[in-house]
């Protein structure tokens, strides 16, 4: 997965305002086809390669280069406890199968959104972060 996007991101403080997600049949809240994170400094499209085996971190530079399909999760787990929140860091696997998003949410705190490859799937969960 291309953590540069993610860190240099994280580099500028970008705030998350908005998550996407591409949903397939069977897919739950947790699953998605791909998700759509968008900062207020750019775009950044996860998605899932099981022919290699990881997670593919790419920039969407236009409206027309989101792909179809893609919904609103803003209001899912777990990405509606960190709408607004500034990515502070990211952490990849060395070998790209699991992601984690690091946010700050005030007070000292902060949390972690991990994307992880589930088969053809990106799993998003919420943990606290050290």
């Amino acid at each position: 997965m291309n953590t540069e996007l993610f860190e240099r991101a994280a580099g500028a403080g970008a705030q998350l305002l908005r998550v996407d997600k591409r949903l397939h049949a069977g897919d739950r809240d947790s699953h998605a086809g791909a998700l759509l994170l968008t900062f207020d400094v750019g775009r950044i499209l996860v998605t899932a390669d099981p022919a290699r085996g990881a997670l593919v971190a790419t920039q969407v530079q236009s409206s027309e280069s989101i792909p179809p399909g893609m919904v609103d999760a803003s209001e899912d787990e777990p990405w509606w406890r960190l709408l607004g929140a500034p990515l502070a860091a990211a952490r990849s696997t060395p070998d790209a199968t699991r992601f984690e998003l690091h946010f700050r949410m005030g007070e000292g705190r902060s949390r972690a959104a991990v994307l992880r490859l589930d088969a053809a799937r990106v799993l998003a969960s919420l943990r606290d972060a050290a």
